[in-house]
């Protein structure tokens, strides 16, 4: 399993090199500072187009751009995946149309977003398609890990898994949290977790670098996995039926 820590990285640049050191990183459209260090210390990562930090300041993707940027980055060799650009609450059809118009030099790299308040029709179409999708939190159910959130996601796991196991790799949108991938065979997840709260946790434990910070809170979290199959009783208890 990939656990993607999302860049910048609090503290400074020599910060981010010694956190970034062998983990796996996600570099976003919207936040390119760090990219050329996740690209050089990182074992290995991934591009993220920005949607979501982009639409909670009220703003627009440009997709052109985006892809030109991705275009920019794939060959290094420790480069995963893209996600493909998504509008946050934009609705199913509008998400459908940025996914049928990949650029085709991009689709094999390319990982389309399941929003959890879309259709399990459009799930099931893309896992029968993709060689992996990825999970995201919105509308009804953008709050992960509550009752509601974890119905649906209950929902979804009988869409696209056969016999518990899925059809194509799975990835958890800001789904870090042992509570959550622990019960879900998500084969990577991300989220800002360590790299948000470095400075807060190097004060909090009187740590003497900031990276020291982020890295207890990464440990933390890396020393989970998810389970190879899908288990409703794994969820049981999180559900309010």
């Amino acid at each position: 399993m990939n656990l993607y820590h999302g860049a910048p990285c609090g503290g400074t640049r020599e910060d981010a090199r010694a956190f970034f050191s062998g983990r796996c990183g996600l570099a976003s459209f919207a936040h390119r500072g760090q990219l050329d260090i996740v690209q050089t210390y990182c074992k290995s990562y991934v591009l993220d187009n920005g949607a979501f930090s982009i639409w909670r300041k009220g703003g627009k993707l440009n997709v052109p751009e985006f892809y030109d940027w991705v275009r920019e980055n794939r060959h290094h060799h420790n480069f995963d995946f893209y996600f493909i650009p998504d509008v946050i609450d934009g609705g199913e059809s509008v998400n459908w149309g940025l996914i049928d118009n990949v650029p085709n030099d991009l689709k094999e790299l390319g990982v389309p977003i399941w929003h959890l308040d879309e259709s399990l029709v459009k799930l099931n179409s893309l896992s029968k398609n993709w060689q992996t999708v990825a999970f995201g939190s919105s509308g009804n159910f953008a709050t992960p890990g509550s009752p509601k959130w974890w119905m649906r996601m209950n929902e979804a796991m009988e869409e696209v898994c056969d016999y518990g196991v899925p059809r194509c790799k799975l990835h958890g949108l800001r789904m870090m949290n042992p509570e959550i991938f622990t019960r879900l065979p998500f084969h990577s997840v991300d989220s800002t977790n360590a790299t948000q709260n470095a400075v807060a946790q190097a004060k909090q434990l009187n740590l003497p670098e900031t990276w020291q910070g982020a890295t207890v809170i990464a440990w933390r979290l890396e020393a989970h996995t998810s389970p190879r199959g899908w288990h409703p009783e794994l969820q049981q208890q999180e559900m309010v039926l």
